[in-house]
């Protein structure tokens, strides 16, 4: 027998030795419905990394006082699941503010206020590839944003500063129904605030949303909700409310959701405000979503 044939009995041997098995996420958690980051069906280990985008604008006040800010905001959160019904978060947000006013213009830019929450899956019609789930959430906002200030060394009003110096805590829950093309989500959340930089408070909130999302191309999917929000106005230290801040808010939100390779997921969002009950003079921009998902296991 001469070398070359042992060769290739060594290649032979190499292509067909056994490996360890790496099951795609669809595979993981027996489903391919393309899901967007914080609805995903967890399995034991799962681990997704999102980085997300978010442009938006707000018009605050008339005459003197007008006030514009265009916002882009990026978060890189990744999602961990220790245990089938157990995932947790982290959330690590940047801003870029473009402020407007009739005497200045300034540009704020820097990290956000860091969060952390656990997700549970409260009840579920059977373990592998669940068609309904009901998800319980809480979680904790820290204070881990600096304190911006101006080129005088002023610090910045506490409404446009990327992060509120508080704690706060949040809970919500999440239900989903999952069947074949189809799939459909609802969920309500609640914020609550705590005095931040030199006792402003942010005005606590409640979001809630409900959406259904149709999967045609095992590439592709269609997703269209109805999302609400609410949020009571900011307070001064004195405990008197800020003007023109809070109000409620009702928009339709289409999404494209896209798979280009396995476990990678881009999803494309313009959320349309439709009704806007805000209190004082305030006017909404429509918001771009922009999600990038990768799913590592």
């Amino acid at each position: 027998m001469n070398i070359y044939k042992y060769v290739h009995i060594l290649i032979l041997a190499a292509a067909l030795a056994p490996s360890e098995a790496r099951a795609c996420a669809a595979c993981g958690c027996g489903d391919p419905t393309l899901t967007a980051m914080g609805v995903e069906k967890p399995y034991r280990n799962r681990v997704r990394l999102a980085l997300d985008q978010f442009y938006g604008e707000l018009s605050t006040g008339t005459g003197a006082s007008t006030e514009t800010t265009r916002t882009f905001r990026w978060a890189l959160t990744g999602n961990w699941s220790p245990h089938p019904r157990i995932t947790l978060t982290a959330s690590f947000p940047l801003y870029a503010t473009w402020l407007s006013t009739p005497s200045q213009t300034a540009t704020l830019f820097g990290p956000g206020d860091a969060e952390a929450s656990a997700r549970f899956v409260a009840w579920r019609d059977r373990t592998f590839s669940p068609r309904d789930l009901l998800n319980l959430l809480v979680g904790l906002k820290a204070p881990t944003a600096p304190r911006l200030r101006d080129d005088r060394g002023y610090p910045y009003a506490g409404d446009i500063q990327p992060g509120s110096g508080s704690w706060d805590p949040f809970a919500g829950a999440t239900w989903a129904h999952f069947a074949g093309n189809l799939a459909l989500f609802a969920s309500l959340a609640f914020r609550y605030t705590t005095p931040g930089w030199r006792g402003y408070t942010r005005g606590m909130s409640l979001g809630w949303s409900t959406g259904a999302q149709f999967q045609p191309w095992s590439f592709g999917a269609l997703a269209i909700s109805v999302d609400g929000h609410w949020s009571d106005a900011d307070h001064l230290p004195s405990g008197a409310p800020v003007s023109d801040t809070g109000g409620t808010m009702l928009a339709v939100t289409p999404a494209l959701l896209v798979t280009p390779a396995s476990n990678w997921l881009l999803r494309l969002a313009v959320q349309v405000h439709a009704f806007d009950w805000l209190n004082g003079v305030q006017s909404t921009s429509s918001s771009v979503f922009l999600s990038t998902v990768i799913d590592l296991n």
